[in-house]
């Protein structure tokens, strides 16, 4: 039964940790004893208030001092950070992902009824995966349950909603793409040409933003066949990990240019997919 599926940097150490208390007070900072005048008191509040504000003073300058961010672990550099996200991509033993569809509509099927829109889903290594793919047929919103075990595809049947084997032109298999000899890691390693990097620092979530030209059979298998063509892309990599975290890319299609957007998250979370009773209700 498909599993419950989602709808879609390093830590900081904490400000104000110093205990000032610790800190002894200079002999000449030592406040005088309260005379027993009102003009004595009024000494003695001041000299008090003066060393609240120098108190202050110095556990603002330490957080300053110390809230700097430790640099990445990836050095930037195109290449390094290819090689590195490769490696990473094929030791992947789960994570969370969404591919969305935007511009011209693209068709799973072969009679070019069911317009893709998008999948929602989940892997579990080594070939394991369930997804909620949203597809549309005449206007009308439709969402497809899949199941992909091994090699083999199930689906809801898009009118009772019960598994069934899926025929050949909707095995839609998601987990091809973290298959380490088909999907991330042979596109990193060898099926992205011309990379660099839009800046030579990580943003502000600590990714490398890195661009180049991916050749069609890889693209083919990140998008389960439904772009069977080579494309500029555009990734988003983790500059401490080396894991994809968000890659685009646009495509040509029969009705016309077309937007795509691959989301991943929720690296190495448990995740068990299993196979469908066929025949049951989604």
């Amino acid at each position: 039964m498909v599993g419950e599926h989602p709808l879609g940097d390093a830590p900081q150490r904490a400000c104000g940790q110093r205990r000032l208390a610790t800190t002894p007070t200079p002999a000449s900072l030592e406040p005088a004893p309260v005379a027993t005048g009102p003009g004595g008191l009024v000494i003695a509040v001041r000299i008090s208030t003066i060393l609240v504000v120098l108190a202050v003073a110095l556990a603002v300058g330490a957080c300053s001092s110390d809230d700097t961010s430790a640099p990445p672990a990836l050095p930037a550099d195109p290449e390094v950070i290819r090689t590195e996200a490769s490696r990473a991509m094929g030791n992947v033993e789960s994570a969370r992902f969404s591919i969305e569809r935007g511009g011209e509509v693209v068709h799973i099927d072969d009679a070019d009824t069911l317009a893709f829109e998008k999948a929602e889903g989940r892997f579990a290594a080594p070939a394991s995966s369930d997804a909620l793919i949203t597809v549309s047929a005449g206007g009308t919103r439709i969402e497809v349950g899949a199941v992909a075990v091994d090699g083999n595809t199930w689906i809801t049947n898009p009118v009772t909603g019960n598994w069934e084997v899926a025929p050949e032109s909707l095995a839609f298999d998601p987990a091809t793409m973290f298959d380490p000899e088909l999907g991330w890691r042979p596109l990193l390693a060898s099926g992205l040409l011309n990379t660099r990097l839009t800046t030579p620092e990580a943003d502000e979530d600590g990714r490398y933003h890195l661009q180049g030209d991916a050749d069609a059979e890889r693209i083919s298998v990140l998008t389960g066949g439904l772009v069977e063509q080579g494309v500029p892309v555009d990734l988003w990599i983790d500059a401490d990990t080396g894991l994809v975290e968000e890659a685009r890319f646009p495509a040509e299609t029969p009705s016309g240019p077309s937007t795509w957007r691959l989301l991943l998250s929720e690296y190495g979370t448990d995740i068990e997919v299993e196979r469908p009773q066929l025949g049951a209700d989604s």
